[in-house]
């Protein structure tokens, strides 16, 4: 499969990649270091409505996923949850 970033049109040297799952982790790394992620923008609403990050306009092709969720009978959601059609 092809690296969709590295085949992108985003002139950048690839010198080290890092995953996280993190959100404090990730708005220091994108707010303190010159770096780029491939992340929805719902994830970083807050940070982008604030100006504290910026989104690049990249097309990134063949980039979705599907995802799903699994809620035990009886539990009580967040409320992000209630917002989304479960």
């Amino acid at each position: 499969m092809k690296d969709p970033v590295r085949h992108s049109c985003l002139p950048f040297a690839r010198s080290a990649v890092a995953q996280a799952s993190d959100l404090g982790l990730l708005c220091g790394l994108l707010q303190h270091r010159d770096v780029i992620c491939a992340v929805s923008p719902e994830y970083l609403a807050y940070e982008i409505a604030s100006g504290s990050i910026k989104v690049l306009d990249v097309d990134l092709p063949s980039t979705d996923r599907e995802i799903g969720f699994i809620l035990r009978r009886g539990a009580h959601p967040s409320a992000l949850c209630g917002k989304l059609r479960l």
